[in-house]
């Protein structure tokens, strides 16, 4: 089954698309884009996906379809960030965002867990060494909700806001 836009609430409280498509769907996508083989069959999911924005789109925007300024964007940085020009660098490598986990998930510094994030190229027993998202992904699995409830929207809104304190801390001030 490919992953679908599912409303995050009311289309009547609700002014783009990228407002309705939870995060977690959106994740879906990308998983089921990665396990699936073949160029074409990745391609077909991914137009299953746009095809099911642009519905979304139709759906809340009945009457200006053609000219309201919602459109696929904010999916699109998020599929492609190394092309997205808008938004600055975070400023954050693997250690420093380790070192977040660490801090807002109150993982104990001397911990195992601790340990593998912050020395994440080092072998570990299952995971790759030098790839710290599969470092993280199994670290961190068990401690965050099985469901989120944060939108493509709310995920660029913190993105942005990330980029910008990065930004701000650069300026001399």
């Amino acid at each position: 089954a490919t992953p679908s836009v599912t409303p995050a609430g009311s289309s009547t409280d609700l002014n783009q698309v990228a407002d309705e498509v939870q995060f977690q769907d959106f994740c879906g996508l990308l998983e089921k884009i990665n396990s699936t083989s073949g160029n074409e069959r990745k391609k077909s999911v991914l137009e299953r996906f746009i095809r099911q924005w642009r519905d979304a789109h139709n759906r809340i925007h009945p009457s200006d379809a053609d000219t309201t300024p919602d459109t696929f964007y904010s999916a699109m940085r998020l599929l492609l960030p190394q092309l997205d020009r808008q938004r600055p660098a975070y400023g954050m490598k693997e250690t420093a965002l380790a070192k977040q986990y660490i801090d807002i998930l109150n993982i104990s510094k001397d911990s195992s867990d601790a340990h593998k994030l912050l020395h994440y190229r080092t072998p570990h027993a299952k995971q790759d060494a030098g790839d710290f998202a599969s470092v993280a992904y199994f670290v961190l699995r068990n401690r965050c909700p099985e469901k989120g409830s944060l939108t493509v929207s709310q995920i660029n809104d913190y993105l942005d806001q990330l980029a910008l304190s990065n930004l701000k801390k650069d300026r001399p001030g």
